[in-house]
């Protein structure tokens, strides 16, 4: 699914439980993101309801464990994690 279309179901009442954003337009990404939270969560749950991991600086298994968790204090939460996926070249310099 585009995230125009997501955006329009997002819009209209019917909300997914999972949405996956992926590819190379990062700005889009975060875009979709922001559109989301702002769109799902009253300002006053923004602080407890946003969550945003990267992998590159927490262990996987925390991040699968903060994305099972579910909201506290707040009606929904908004969880993202950014991954950072490098190249076997790229991986091949780091282990020089």
């Amino acid at each position: 699914m585009e995230a125009r279309e997501a955006m329009k179901e997002i819009r209209s009442g019917a909300v997914r439980p999972v949405y996956v954003a992926y590819g190379k337009d990062r700005y889009r990404m975060m875009r979709f993101a922001a559109f989301m939270e702002e769109t799902l969560l009253k300002p006053d749950e923004r602080e407890l309801g946003v969550v945003k991991m990267d992998t590159a600086e927490t262990p996987l298994e925390e991040v699968v464990a903060e994305a099972e968790t579910p909201p506290f204090f707040v009606s929904r939460k908004s969880f993202s994690s950014k991954t950072r996926r490098c190249s076997p070249q790229a991986a091949k310099k780091t282990e020089r």
